[in-house]
């Protein structure tokens, strides 16, 4: 059967809201085949039986543990795909419109990518600020949508040959921060792709402590710095630094 939509998720150490979030992937029954695409970018406790009662295809990468930004996990995932349209989230954002999946794909058309509204929630659900993202003194509690115009995939989708022409996530950032901003740069500048923010589309990203080292946020921010400019100067595509993949 022709896979029309893979679902691409790069885990790390957090069993229970991924199990949250594969229920909500499979309570839902799309007109359309479509995969789920699990790699465990070497938890600490592998994540294997979590995704055991889920037709999920399970990929691990063993490494020592420790924090590691997971554009390299991603890009393991995003190059398994067999759908025309990739569905690009984290491992904690619960799918919690009815029909998710469904409208991330019919949502898509040429020439742009689709950006759902996701909340940040505590156990119970309930919207919280979010102090580890910095916006103002109490945090933030959308962290996407149209009043949150941030072109970040928490969960959104975008076209297969769209994240291929871009060469995937770069994975010159190893440390945290800024491979999202850089991502969507080559999508925005680079492709020339608008976003589409979906207000009907909502996703609950599942509360959690931040990895915070300023440091290394200090030097993934010199790397996007660098790359910018050298792409506003027309020294650099606004690319990953792999370049474009095939297919």
């Amino acid at each position: 059967m022709l896979v029309q939509c893979s679902i691409c998720i790069a885990a790390y150490d957090k069993p229970r809201p991924l199990a949250r979030v594969l229920e909500s992937i499979y309570t839902q029954s799309p007109p359309f085949a479509f995969e789920t695409i699990v790699v465990d970018d070497g938890s600490p406790i592998p994540l294997a039986k979590v995704c055991e009662p889920f037709p999920v295809h399970y990929v691990r990468i063993e490494r020592p543990p420790g924090f590691r930004n997971p554009s390299r996990a991603r890009n393991v995932a995003y190059r398994m795909a067999k759908g025309e349209v990739i569905i690009a989230q984290s491992d904690e954002v619960i799918h919690a419109s009815e029909r998710a999946i469904e409208r991330l794909v019919g949502s898509l058309t040429p020439g742009r990518f689709v950006i759902a509204t996701v909340f940040n929630v505590d156990k119970h659900g309930r919207t919280v600020f979010d102090k580890g993202i910095v916006q103002n003194q109490r945090g933030i509690a959308q962290y996407t949508g149209p009043a949150t115009r941030r072109p970040f995939f928490f969960l959104g989708s975008l076209y297969r040959a769209d994240l291929y022409a871009v060469g995937g996530n770069d994975e010159d950032f190893v440390e945290p921060c800024y491979d999202d901003d850089w991502f969507a740069l080559c999508l925005t500048r680079g492709r020339q792709l608008d976003a589409y923010y979906a207000a009907d589309i909502v996703g609950h990203h599942q509360h959690h402590a931040h990895f915070h080292d300023a440091p290394a946020i200090g030097r993934s921010r010199q790397i996007f710095d660098r790359k910018v400019a050298e792409a506003t100067a027309g020294r650099a595509p606004w690319q990953a630094s792999g370049g474009p993949w095939d297919g």
